[in-house]
């Protein structure tokens, strides 16, 4: 496609890595609509040797209507009857795969620091601890759109996407050990602790639970006498050594 561009319009060098983020596709052309009925914006991608047209409904995430979408895969599906006409939705595995492909791409080392993973323990200890961390990371691992987040399962899988690359992998415990000299962080994660459980509680029950749980820890910090272990991962991803 050739479009003849006027004189004052300056033409820019692209400076992004979207080609290596679609490293291994096949040759295709990707392009945003907009609505004329209602400005809605849309995303498309077509690969002409699949025959097969993307509607990727995250690029353009709150920038169209649900109207909007439908009558864009309503036309597209009329006017080309022999293409498949995919529709794209969110996906945390795609998108961490198509990261890890671009750091193959770029022979890029990976330093991904402090991934929560699940741990929580408190010295001392007292009466649910163990629901709130059950709670938490239910909602570490809740759906964000239609798919649910990896939560506490983040860093080994990120491991084995970099490893299915080639890459040499080292991941190791990087706890957060807070104190009494640390109470106002510590408050701010029983708070927020205490907001993510009520999301995730079963019944009338279990949020007095978690309310008195969290009435217990904030005594706890005031008293000056804590240990808080919150669990954490590095990982270090290092590309295959080049064969010379």
């Amino acid at each position: 496609v050739s479009v003849p561009l006027p004189e004052a319009l300056p033409v820019l060098p692209c400076l992004d890595h979207e080609a290596r983020l679609h490293e291994g596709m096949p040759p295709h052309a990707a392009a945003y609509i907009e609505d004329i009925e209602d400005g809605g914006l849309h995303e498309v991608v077509c690969v002409p040797s699949r025959r097969r047209i993307e509607v990727d409904v995250v690029s353009t995430a709150d920038e169209h209507t649900d109207a909007s979408h439908a009558r864009l895969v309503g036309r597209l599906r009329s006017r080309f009857p022999r293409h498949r006409i995919v529709v794209a939705g969110p996906s945390w595995l795609r998108g961490d795969r198509r990261v890890a492909r671009a750091c193959r791409a770029a022979s890029c080392g990976v330093l991904l620091a402090l991934t929560y993973d699940g741990g929580m323990r408190w010295l001392p200890a007292v009466a649910d601890d163990a629901l709130i961390q059950r709670l938490v990371n239910a909602h570490q691992r809740r759906a964000q759109h239609p798919e649910p987040a990896l939560g506490p399962d983040a860093a080994p899988t990120a491991e084995a996407l970099l490893a299915a690359e080639g890459y040499r992998t080292w991941r190791s415990p990087s706890p957060w050990r807070l104190g009494p000299a640390d109470a106002a962080l510590a408050r701010e994660l029983v708070a927020g602790w205490e907001r993510a459980a009520m999301e995730m509680a079963a019944g009338g029950e279990e949020a007095r639970r978690i309310q008195a749980w969290a009435a217990a820890r904030r005594r706890t910090i005031a008293g000056g006498r804590f240990q808080l272990e919150v669990g954490h991962q590095d990982l270090l991803a290092l590309p295959p050594a080049e064969r010379s």
